[in-house]
């Protein structure tokens, strides 16, 4: 059996509409070209192999097939999320937007309700994807821990698709150890997972193999029976960078009037990529973050994409002081300890550096109460 790359967190129901993912790599800034449509009026075809076909208000499948008897539709929920970051429907004034809202979201059922399935089921879908649905992106997010032996299926099928012109674009793992299969194959394009400041997520895997990263912390999509949920893993940074070739494929077909090969997709996201941690590449990032830019063009050399927007910090409102005051002072200090933490505080300078933000923040509050 192999276990898919499960969320860390815990999933938590919200009414919130951000979507964490356009923030990260500034989305918009390509929606001008493409948002995964082609001219002829049909999007790039992406598949999703995870735990079925999706069936929410939000998302609007092209088309879906199962390799587990007996099971098609999404019960995990897993799968749901991953298409969410993708192809969630836009400008509908409801949820959350995908990454590439037009492009044509394709599902493969590989993985059962519990979230686990075999070798050949996952080879099937490979299969699928590349002869019946005529694929330019596959996004994997699940796989075997690193420390297994190296599944011969597995790595020719993805190297098959790889051959056929198609980005199989996989989750590093959650292990916080060596990169995962089918990630750390070479015909695999493998993604990290980052937290909002643009660190490393504690859990994601690491190693020579990774290619790229993405948000993976509390990134919010769609979840079961039409609810949306924050989950956490390489498992959502993955589809992230799967929306984002979507983009790059398609403004490249517009233009251009050619398919990108896998090798000139990386290329691109190169070209694109904010440099994280060391600099160049490295082994926590890969070659960084892709993020669009905000002006036209493209930067000229590798690595020099901007850097993500830094989150947006909570404004005070007039006279709305004494409102969830436990919520936020209990989360002013959870910031002050996390960051503290990060920055290798022990124990107690993190809870010293939680004290610290509660009292700046009860500062804060204060004076904006006495300017309501």
């Amino acid at each position: 059996m192999i276990p898919p790359f499960r969320v860390v967190s815990r999933v938590q129901i919200l009414s919130e509409t951000k979507d964490y993912n356009h923030e990260m790599m500034n989305v918009p800034a390509m929606w001008r070209d493409t948002k995964g449509a082609l001219a002829d009026g049909t999007g790039v075809p992406v598949v999703i192999l995870d735990t079925g076909v999706p069936n929410h208000v939000d998302l609007s499948p092209t088309g879906g097939k199962s390799f587990i008897p007996g099971y098609e539709e999404d019960q995990n929920g897993h799968g749901t999320h991953c298409g969410g970051i993708i192809a969630a429907i836009a400008n509908n004034n409801m949820g959350v937007m995908g990454i590439a809202p037009d492009c044509a979201d394709w599902y493969g059922a590989v993985l059962d309700k519990d979230g686990s399935g075999r070798i050949e089921h996952i080879v099937a879908g490979i299969r699928w994807a590349v002869d019946e649905v005529g694929a330019k992106v596959i996004s994997m997010s699940l796989g075997i821990p690193d420390g297994h032996p190296i599944y011969e299926a597995f790595e020719e099928a993805v190297n098959y698709a790889y051959s056929q012109g198609v980005a199989v674009i996989c989750a590093a793992g959650n292990e916080a150890s060596g990169v995962g299969q089918p990630a750390c194959y070479d015909s695999a394009i493998a993604v990290a997972a980052v937290d909002r400041y643009q660190d490393k997520a504690w859990f994601s895997n690491k190693g020579p193999e990774l290619d790229f990263a993405a948000g993976g912390v509390d990134v919010y999509s769609t979840f079961l029976n039409n609810g949306y949920a924050k989950l956490s893993g390489t498992s959502m940074a993955c589809p992230a960078i799967a929306g984002i070739a979507a983009l790059i494929i398609a403004d490249e077909k517009n233009d251009h009037g050619k398919w990108l090969t896998p090798d000139e997709l990386v290329e691109k996201m190169r070209r694109i990529a904010y440099d994280v941690g060391e600099e160049g590449f490295d082994e926590l990032y890969g070659h960084g973050i892709p993020v669009f830019r905000t002006g036209e063009g493209e930067p000229d050399e590798p690595g020099t994409g901007e850097p993500p927007p830094p989150p947006e910090q909570p404004t005070p409102k007039k006279n709305a002081f004494p409102c969830g005051l436990t919520w936020k002072v209990l989360k002013a200090f959870s910031d002050g300890a996390d960051k503290a933490a990060r920055d290798g505080a022990d124990p107690d300078g993190a809870i010293l550096a939680g004290l610290r933000s509660v009292g700046d923040f009860a500062g804060k509050a204060s004076e904006a109460r006495d300017d309501a």
